[in-house]
C-alpha cells in the first residue's frame, strides 16, 4: 500500500527527520513539540498526518462530514477494506448496528457472570496460589481474549492460540515505519499478521458455513445474520476484516486498559483513595456497629503496622490506621464517637495492654473478647519450648521422626495425619514425662476455649490452678499471662467471639502486600483493603 503525500505546506525539519524508532522509545516530547510548533503535520516515518493538540482532535471528531475515518497505512494493509475502523456514512453505521449489540452495557451485564467471571476467578485463584505474578500476561491479556473468543463462538480455540493471533496482529498493525517514496519500510514485518489471517480463516470459515444454516448465540453469527433480509447473509469480505479489529482491539484495550488502571492506582495512591471515597460519599461504615474485632498487622518491615477493625457481622473492614499503639486505636474510637462506641456490645481483641486501655476508657460497657486462637496460640508455643527442651529424652524416634514431632504435638488431634498420630501417641503413652503432661495441659484447655463445657468459669480457673502449681517451667510462667486475661478469656468461650474475621481480613492484606512487593507508605494498602474487604464495589461507567 502507498501512503498519500501531501500536495501542501512545508514539513518541519523535526518532523521530517523522526524516525520510528525514536518515536517507538519515546514519543512523548515529539508529541510535545508537535502540539507547540506543528499542531497538524504530515510525518512522514508514519505515512500520514498526526494530529496533536485536544481542541483540535475534539473538532474533528465532532465534524464527521468534513472529517471522515481514515486508518494508518499499516493498519489498511492489516485489516483490508471494510473494516469499522477505515468505514464512513451508511457503511460505518451498518456495521455499528452489526457488532454493537453484543457490547452494550445490557447485554454484557446478561453474560459475564458465566462468560468472563469464572475464568477471572480461576486465574486470581493461581496467582494468589503463586505469590506474584506478570499481571498482563498471567490475567489481563487471557482474560480479555478468552472472554473476547467465547463470546465471538471461538470457544475451541485456545487462550494460548488467541493471544498469539492478538500478537502477530498487532505486530502488523504497529509495522507502521514508511520510506520517503511512501513505501512501507518493512514489508517482511507483515507475513506473522498475514500467517495469523490465513490460520483465523481456515478455523473459522467451516464455522461460518454451520452458522449460515444453523445460526446460535455467538456474536460471529449475529453478525452473519442481524438485519439481512430473509435468506441472505453478511459476506465474509465483511465479517474478516472486522473480525481481525475486534481480535486486535477488543483484545488489547480491556486487558492492556486493566494494567494500566492498576498501575496507575499503585503508583497514585491518592488516585486509589479518591477511587474508595468516591464510592463511600455519604455511606458511613461506622454506623450501627454492634461487634466488632480488633487486630494489628506488619505491613512493612521495621515494625510498621497497622491497626484494623472488621464488622464482626458483616466480616468488612470498616476502619484502619497506620500504627499499632493506644494513639491508633484512639483515632478510631475519635470516628466512631461517643454515642455509637456506647452501642457496641462486644469487642474481640488480643491481649495487647494499649488495646485494652483503650477499651476501659472509650468502650467501658462493651464485653471485651481475648481471642481464644491468640490463647491458644500462647499454650502451643509454651508446648513447643517445652518440646525442644527435652527433645533428648524420648527414645524410640528416627531423625526424621524428630523433625516430624512438632505439629504432631500442635495440630488438632482430629487434624493428625496416620503417621502424626503415631508420633502423638508414642509421646502420649509415657504419661509420666514432662513433655506428655505439657501436652495434656495443651489440650485440657484446647477443649475449654472449644465451648466444650457448659460453662467455661471452673474449668478454667481449675486449668490455672493446675499451670500455677505444675512443675514444667515453661506452662508455670505462662499461668500468670492467661490469668491476667481469665476474664475477657470468659467472655470470649462464652459468647462465641473469635478474631476469626479478622484474621481472615489480615490474610488477604498480607496477600496483596506479597503480591504487591510491598508497600513503603500504608496509603495504597489501606485503599486495596477497602476496596477489596471494605465493600467498596465503584459502580461501573454507563450502568444503570
Amino acid at each position: 500500500m502507498t501512503a498519500v503525500q501531501p500536495s501542501h505546506e512545508v514539513t518541519p525539519k523535526f518532523v521530517e527527520e523522526i524516525t520510528m524508532a525514536e518515536l517507538e522509545a519515546d514519543p512523548y516530547p515529539f508529541y510535545e513539540r508537535l502540539r507547540k510548533e506543528a499542531p497538524v503535520a504530515f510525518v512522514p516515518s508514519l505515512g500520514m498526518y498526526i494530529v496533536s493538540t485536544r481542541e483540535l482532535c475534539m473538532q474533528i471528531a465532532k465534524d464527521s462530514d468534513t472529517w471522515p475515518a481514515v486508518i494508518s497505512p499499516a493498519g489498511g494493509r492489516t485489516f483490508g477494506h471494510g473494516a469499522l475502523l477505515n468505514s464512513n456514512g451508511p457503511e460505518h453505521r451498518d456495521l455499528r448496528d452489526m457488532v454493537e449489540p453484543h457490547l452494550q452495557p445490557s447485554a454484557v451485564d446478561d453474560y459475564i457472570d458465566d462468560l468472563v467471571r469464572p475464568f477471572a476467578r480461576e486465574l486470581l485463584e493461581r496467582i494468589e496460589d503463586n505469590g506474584s505474578a506478570d499481571i498482563v500476561a498471567e490475567y489481563c491479556e487471557p482474560v480479555s481474549v478468552r472472554a473476547l473468543g467465547d463470546l465471538l463462538g471461538l470457544g475451541d480455540v485456545s487462550t494460548d492460540k488467541l493471544r498469539e493471533w492478538f500478537h502477530k496482529l498487532s505486530g502488523s498493525f504497529t509495522n507502521s515505519a514508511m520510506t520517503p517514496d511512501g513505501e512501507f519500510a518493512n514489508p517482511d514485518g507483515f507475513v506473522p499478521g498475514d500467517e495469523a489471517k490465513a490460520e483465523i480463516i481456515a478455523h473459522v470459515d467451516p464455522k461460518i458455513d454451520e452458522w449460515i444454516v444453523n445460526p446460535d448465540h455467538s456474536a460471529i453469527s449475529h453478525w452473519l445474520h442481524d438485519g439481512m433480509p430473509e435468506g441472505q447473509t453478511r459476506s465474509r469480505d465483511v465479517i474478516y476484516p472486522n473480525l481481525y479489529v475486534f481480535l486486535l482491539g477488543a483484545m488489547q484495550e480491556p486487558g492492556h486498559a486493566m494494567a494500566t488502571t492498576l498501575a496507575g492506582l499503585f503508583s497514585r495512591p491518592e488516585q486509589l483513595e479518591r477511587v474508595v471515597d468516591d464510592h463511600f460519599a455519604g455511606i458511613d461504615r461506622l454506623d450501627g456497629l454492634v461487634n466488632v474485632g480488633i487486630d494489628e498487622i506488619a505491613y512493612r518491615k521495621g515494625r510498621r503496622y497497622l491497626v484494623v477493625v472488621v464488622n464482626h457481622d458483616t466480616g468488612q473492614l470498616v476502619w484502619a490506621g497506620e500504627g499499632a499503639k493506644k494513639a491508633t486505636i484512639e483515632r478510631f474510637f475519635d470516628e466512631l464517637g461517643d454515642v455509637r462506641a456506647g452501642e457496641i456490645t462486644h469487642i474481640s481483641a488480643d491481649g495487647a495492654e494499649y488495646i485494652g486501655a483503650v477499651l476501659a476508657e472509650r468502650a467501658p460497657g462493651a464485653y471485651w473478647c481475648m481471642d481464644p486462637f491468640h490463647v491458644l496460640q500462647w499454650v502451643n508455643q509454651a508446648l513447643d519450648r517445652c518440646r525442644s527442651r527435652v527433645m533428648s529424652r524420648i527414645a524410640g524416634l528416627s531423625k526424621v521422626e524428630r523433625g516430624r514431632l512438632r505439629w504432631a504435638l500442635l495440630k488438632n488431634p482430629d487434624n493428625l495425619t496416620e503417621s502424626q498420630e503415631r508420633l502423638q501417641s508414642i509421646v502420649v503413652a509415657d504419661a509420666n514425662s514432662v513433655l506428655a503432661r505439657a501436652y495434656q495441659m495443651k489440650e485440657e484447655i484446647r477443649h475449654i476455649l472449644s465451648g466444650a463445657y457448659s460453662s467455661c468459669w471452673a474449668p478454667l480457673r481449675r486449668w490455672l490452678r493446675k499451670a500455677e502449681a505444675c512443675d514444667i517451667p515453661e506452662i508455670r510462667t505462662l499461668a500468670p499471662s492467661i490469668r491476667k486475661r481469665e476474664v475477657q478469656i470468659y467472655n470470649a468461650v462464652t459468647c462465641q467471639m473469635s478474631n476469626a474475621r479478622v484474621e481472615a481480613t489480615n490474610c488477604h492484606l498480607r496477600s496483596l502486600t506479597k503480591r504487591s512487593y510491598g508497600f513503603h507508605t500504608p496509603d495504597a494498602l489501606i485503599a486495596m483493603a477497602n476496596l477489596t474487604r471494605g465493600g467498596a464495589c465503584p459502580e461501573l461507567p454507563h450502568r444503570n
